[in-house]
């Protein structure tokens, strides 16, 4: 009797611990741990990169965000990078040491034939060329973006090699718990885990400088922001409600037309520090009068004539917009090229771009590019048509296109007039002249016709003289040999 207590206190004891409320307590907690350990993984990317030599290198890329751009790919990459920063995007110049190094030279210095050429892939090792910059284009988790440098164009572009998503970036290893049996004996304490020392935060970017050349300018006229950074992961300038990536260390030419303040911000993992510049816009004023003039201010006399009145008058802008290449071939391309004066913005098919620039056009089809310069006193527009062209006929069928007109000759002759006594003195030697006239009709009969076109009035009545001239001494010779003859007749009969 006492052994059967015994053991019906040990199952008491037991339902005690394991409960119906405990084990749901315990399976929520379970699927709430497999649940934020799987939302604490990183979003990764991959990136493929082919130098001309066909090198190739990889690179898996994390982040935090939803999405970035395929700019910031590059960024975070740890390659080295030099780029053309424009209101358009980032055209990439260099990339891990191979192309061409922004400001010393061109953007597009071999080009054609040879630049970085971008292409996208779903992550499956296809390809497509991106007619888009990088800075446009936005990458989520298991795609892959793709650098190749080397003809660029979409009909001769090679693409990157078959390189999927899973041989740039290996799935992660994750320790999924399985569920255990729930322990049927007392819990005992736990172990109290000692303190760690709590990891100190990244520092935050440092800004060593961020200067304007001239802090006071009038309208019209430009000065130059220049910035250095520390530790910036990335960088943006802000202003009049716009903001636009920056590298370091960098500079931009900017004209406001009214006092504008200027802002660099720097961030990193660590937080984001900023720096401001205030740059003031003067009105131009007309000169002031010396103050003892203003003190006691005279009325002009009826003889003294009045100033002529300054002339405030906005200038008119200055657009230069034009291209190296205006007629293409398909597939190729070209660069746009822009220098503009006396504005306040420029637009490019919309984007808005420095005063002076060039980007790279490859047009498949004839298209009318739009720049749209804004000034004081309104917009100007101006167009430039790139005209794109298949491949043109060869040699032999053009010749034989073409027909062959040989000149033939035509005379013309005026009909005729009445005679004047100015005729008279007109040379006999007058000859009608000749035209040279192509005539495709006439080329096997060799027809002459005479008509009076192109002649003067003088060489009408020469020729006519000359023929009135020459019937009449027929005439008098005639009338002589007739003469003659009659009158030896009449000798002969006496």
């Amino acid at each position: 009797m006492l052994r059967k207590r015994i053991l019906f206190d040990r199952r008491a004891t037991l339902y005690k611990f394991v409960t119906p409320s405990s084990a749901t307590l315990t399976l929520l907690i379970f699927i709430f741990s497999v649940v934020f350990a799987q939302a604490e993984e990183p979003n990764r990317v991959g990136l493929v990169v082919v130098h001309g030599d066909s090198s190739t290198i990889t690179r898996c890329i994390e982040f935090t965000e939803d999405t970035i751009t395929g700019f910031e790919v590059l960024e975070r990459s740890g390659l080295d990078l030099n780029y053309e920063g424009s209101g358009m995007g980032a055209a990439i110049c260099r990339l891990d040491n191979e192309g061409c190094t922004y400001p010393q030279e061109e953007c597009f210095c071999q080009s054609p034939p040879d630049y970085w050429s971008y292409w996208l892939s779903p992550g499956d090792g296809s390809w497509r060329y991106s007619g888009a910059g990088a800075s446009n284009r936005l990458i989520s988790e298991g795609q892959v973006d793709g650098w190749r440098w080397g003809p660029g164009s979409p009909s001769e572009a090679t693409p990157p090699p078959a390189i999927t998503f899973n041989d740039i970036c290996p799935s992660l290893a994750t320790d999924t718990p399985t569920p255990t049996h729930t322990p049927t004996h007392t819990p005992t304490p736990t172990h109290t885990p000692e303190p760690t020392d709590t990891p100190k935060p990244d520092p935050t970017p440092i800004i060593h400088h961020f200067n304007a050349d001239r802090p006071t300018i009038k309208v019209g006229e430009s000065t130059t922001l220049s910035w250095n950074l520390a530790n910036a992961e990335a960088a943006y300038l802000r202003y009049d409600g716009v903001e636009e990536g920056v590298v370091s260390p960098g500079s931009k030419t900017v004209s406001p037309v009214k006092t504008t303040v200027y802002t660099l911000v720097a961030r990193n993992d660590g937080g984001e520090t900023s720096a401001e510049i205030t740059i003031t816009v003067n009105a131009t004023t007309a000169a002031s009068s010396p103050t003892s003039q203003l003190s006691q201010p005279s009325q002009p006399s009826p003889s003294t004539p009045l100033p002529a009145p300054v002339d405030t008058a906005i200038p008119e802008p200055v657009i230069n917009f034009l291209t190296a290449s205006p007629i293409l071939p398909l597939g190729a391309c070209t660069s746009l090229y822009w220098e503009v004066e006396n504005v306040t913005a420029v637009y490019v098919e919309g984007i808005q771009v420095d005063l002076h620039g060039s980007q790279q056009a490859c047009p498949q089809q004839t298209q009318i590019y739009t720049l749209r310069a804004v000034y004081p006193g309104g917009e100007k527009t101006t167009q430039l048509e790139l005209v794109v062209v298949e491949a043109t006929a060869t040699a032999d069928e053009t010749s034989t296109s073409q027909k062959v007109v040989t000149p033939t000759l035509t005379a013309t002759l005026s009909p005729p007039v009445p005679l004047t006594p100015e005729a008279t003195r007109i040379s006999q030697n007058v000859l009608p002249t000749l035209e040279m006239r192509p005539s495709q009709e006439r080329l096997s009969t060799g027809e002459a016709t005479m008509s009076g076109e192109g002649w003067s009035g003088w060489t009408r009545l020469g020729i006519w003289g000359t023929l009135v001239g020459g019937w009449c001494l027929i005439s008098a010779a005639a009338i002589v040999v007739f003469g003659g003859v009659w009158w030896l007749n009449s000798r002969q009969r006496k």
